[in-house]
């Protein structure tokens, strides 16, 4: 399936609840490559077929947005997408931690499950 970059990526701000104006960085966490909005406006104006089964577009390309969230290319077989991160929030109600260790048989277990027992 043909599609616009660009269109594909203002809909994927838009869907995480965003704006243009929310963007603070687009390029590459491990690289440093980076380009403001206009640029990329412009570099991203085009076609491409998502659904080749190989990744068309970079594959650290990241936005990151005001809040701390950020957007990112994931691939598969089927093609390609952007994926989203929530920013960190908080939980309400905090317990202590006593043991990070599973208890030895049990497999994988949580941090509650290692925890809830002890006082």
């Amino acid at each position: 399936m043909i599609i616009n970059f660009l269109q594909e990526t203002k809909e994927a701000i838009a869907k995480s609840g965003h704006s243009d104006d929310d963007i603070v960085f687009i390029g590459s966490q491990e690289s440093g490559y980076q380009l403001s909005c206009p640029e990329f406006c412009r570099l991203a104006d085009f076609w491409y077929d998502h659904r080749c089964g190989l990744p068309n577009i970079a594959i650290d390309l990241i936005i990151v947005l005001s809040d701390g969230q950020k957007i990112w290319r994931a691939s598969d077989e089927e093609g390609e997408w952007w994926e989203y991160s929530t920013p960190f929030v908080r939980p309400e109600n905090t317990f202590p931690i006593h043991r990070l260790i599973c208890e030895p048989g049990r497999g994988q277990q949580s941090l509650a499950e290692i925890n809830e027992d002890i006082s």
